[in-house]
């Protein structure tokens, strides 16, 4: 996988800690 460009990095990384937010709370829960 080539190294992506600045911006589109730091949307990529957004949503992947948006994602992994989400499961956080989701696993928080049980």
């Amino acid at each position: 996988m080539p190294p992506p460009r600045p911006m589109k990095g730091l949307i990529t990384f957004s949503i992947y800690r948006f994602k992994a937010s989400i499961f956080i709370r989701f696993f928080c829960i049980f």
